[in-house]
């Protein structure tokens, strides 16, 4: 797996090789896109950012926990002719391992049959699965971004007062909050929650049994989210255990 894509493709552009397909893999898809986006802008293959401005870009995202079908059939039909304002059209499939099992086959007979002016990203969240079939027709590379603490400060925080003091109400405002984080997210808030109840165990002997049983919970969520367990599955875990 190549390391940098943007140098990649530049070169490709120089030698006017591009290939048809990229696939991303990243701990922080938005943040990927955003690159992805700025670097197309900045060298003149998009004119326009939006999609909803560019007939010839496409940006597909999960609806509710995958990418259906529709999806793929309406990328299809947009792409049966040139661009019209750019040199390609672009696709950009956001977290592409939540395909369902038609999306995923139609987009790689998709990809099975590619044109000179269809350039398409497929971004997938570190660690998850997608068919081998659709890698092996892409040129594949890491995106990865330091996590950053300061932005998940508030889901920290709101995990620790939950566990402190189960509240229902808050229990669907923080399940809502952390269904809105990317994976590498919530680990990082899990990782952090975890930490910040280890080093009140000696501080707060008279909770230390509720305070232990919470650190065990964490960490059995934890290792769900790393062994890329179904977010929704682990989170089931962590608010119904901790009733």
């Amino acid at each position: 797996m190549k390391e940098n894509i943007f140098t990649y493709i530049e070169t490709c552009l120089n030698e006017e090789t591009l290939p048809h397909a990229f696939l991303v893999e990243t701990n922080n898809v938005e943040k990927a896109n955003k690159q992805i986006i700025d670097f197309l802008c900045k060298k003149q293959l998009l004119k326009q950012e939006e999609a909803a401005n560019n007939l010839n870009l496409v940006k597909i995202l999960p609806e509710g926990k995958e990418i259906k079908t529709a999806e793929i059939d309406n990328l299809r039909a947009r792409f049966a002719t040139l661009p019209s304002n750019d040199k390609y059209n672009i696709y950009i499939v956001h977290s592409a391992e939540k395909m369902n099992t038609s999306a995923a086959n139609k987009l790689l007979k998709f990809l099975e049959e590619p044109t000179d002016f269809i350039l398409g990203f497929l971004i997938v969240n570190k660690d998850s699965s997608i068919l081998e079939t659709i890698k092996s027709r892409c040129q594949e590379f890491k995106l990865e971004f330091e996590s950053e603490i300061s932005e998940l400060t508030e889901q920290i925080e709101e995990v620790i007062k939950f566990l402190e003091n189960i509240d229902y109400k808050k229990e669907i405002e923080l399940r809502s909050s952390l269904n809105n984080l990317e994976r590498s997210e919530v680990i990082t808030v899990v990782e952090k929650s975890l930490s910040i109840l280890a080093n009140k165990l000696p501080k707060d002997a008279q909770f230390t049994i509720t305070i232990s049983s919470n650190i065990l919970l964490l960490d059995n969520v934890l290792r769900l989210l790393k062994s890329n367990v179904n977010i929704d599955l682990a989170l089931d875990k962590l608010f119904i255990e901790a009733r």
